[in-house]
């Protein structure tokens, strides 16, 4: 131990290095949904809309998994990417709506999923990200009044 303070005050002299804190912040935290509280919001709402209730679906393609079980995913059909929702209801010269369900703080939009959205809007699906519950519950509202 007295190894380490000679060589200590070898290297610095007498200095003491002051510790930094960091400065709590006085502004009270705000709760922000995940993105699975947000997706379970979003289907008892579509649950409500006539046109919506038997047609939503939800793809889950979202969490960790083990390498044997993802290998028997991708040979079934997953796909990495894939958005979270798709309602296949025809509006505005669009085949159906592709929904990509992120958190409203802290996420952002992989390039396999950029990807996916790029490619179902170039096969005439619209195709979205939405950001919340009520992101989302804009967008699919928006879209269903096109005519």
């Amino acid at each position: 131990m007295t190894r380490n303070i000679d060589l200590y005050k070898e290297l610095y002299g007498d200095k003491v290095p002051k510790r930094r804190y960091s400065q709590r912040s006085t502004k009270t935290p705000v709760y922000v949904p995940t993105e699975k509280e947000d997706a379970k919001k979003l289907i008892q709402w579509a649950y409500t809309q006539p046109i919506l209730k038997d047609v939503i679906l939800h793809i889950p393609n979202e969490g960790q998994r083990h390498p044997w079980q993802g290998r028997e995913l991708n040979l079934i059909g997953m796909r990495a990417g894939v958005s979270d929702f798709f309602i296949p209801v025809p509006r505005g010269g669009y085949h159906g709506l592709w929904v990509e369900l992120k958190r409203q703080a802290r996420s952002t939009v992989s390039d396999l999923q950029q990807a996916w959205l790029e490619k179902m809007l170039a096969l005439d699906y619209a195709a979205h990200v939405a950001y919340g519950f009520d992101d989302a519950k804009k967008i699919i509202s928006n879209y269903l009044v096109l005519v």
